[in-house]
């Protein structure tokens, strides 16, 4: 990939492009990323990070809630503050 300038592709100084190869990539037009193999490859690496990430969350969500529901049960913790 060869760098492009941003004012060569007719965008603002400080523009983000939606698509991130957008600005840097030699061989970009509209509409490619539906076709790219280099997208592709990016969106599913970003989503795997995005599930690994809410699994994560999950996992210790439910740890913390047994928990606490295990020191509401023996009188540890009140509901109210």
């Amino acid at each position: 990939m060869v760098p492009v300038a941003a004012a060569s592709r007719g965008m603002r100084k400080g523009f983000y492009a939606m698509i991130p190869c957008q600005q840097t990539c030699s061989a970009y037009h509209e509409g490619c990323h539906k076709q790219c193999a280099r997208w592709a490859e990016f969106q599913q690496h970003k989503r795997m990070e995005r599930q690994a990430k809410k699994d994560y969350l999950n996992y210790y969500n439910e740890l913390c809630s047994a928990v606490a529901r295990q020191f509401r049960a023996i009188g540890a913790v009140s509901l109210s503050r």
